[in-house]
């Protein structure tokens, strides 16, 4: 997952995001893959085709569905943030999905990730797991709750 999103930040010139697949298995959060979708995009913007993201979730199983909590998105060249856009996003997604999870990162590998639980922000850093995987992008990350921020 870690990889995936690392790649498709670096190949972009323009800011680029999608969604994750989490799993929260009572200790740890793991994301399990980080897709990308048809969008809309600038040097400091992006937005995904709802229709698409609509056709993206009708290709997940239905006992997969409640995994699928978490978005991540770059800033291309800029420092890594949550701009109020950003914040009123997760906000939405906290309020239909529950605890969800969100990642900013840039080329520099800068990264930011944060945990929404019960409406509370909390920073959080991750380690990459399974890094031995045959397909590393495949690997996948470990969250690693530090302290609220918000």
């Amino acid at each position: 997952a870690y990889m995936k999103m690392h790649y498709y930040t670096k190949y972009q010139k323009k800011e680029v995001g999608g969604l994750l697949k989490v799993q929260y298995d009572g200790k740890d959060w793991i994301i399990l893959d980080a897709a990308l979708l048809p969008q809309k995009a600038s040097s400091a913007y992006f937005e995904l085709d709802q229709n698409k993201l609509s056709k993206f979730a009708e290709t997940i199983p239905a006992e997969e569905m409640h995994l699928w909590k978490g978005w991540w998105h770059s800033h291309v060249n800029m420092a890594v943030f949550w701009s109020q856009i950003d914040i009123d996003c997760f906000n939405n997604m906290n309020g239909v999905m529950g605890d969800v999870i969100g990642i900013v990162m840039n080329k520099k590998r800068e990264s930011k990730t944060t945990i929404i639980k019960d409406g509370e922000f909390y920073d959080s850093d991750f380690e990459i797991i399974n890094p031995e995987s045959e397909e590393f992008y495949q690997a996948m990350i470990k969250l690693n709750v530090k302290n609220t921020w918000w």
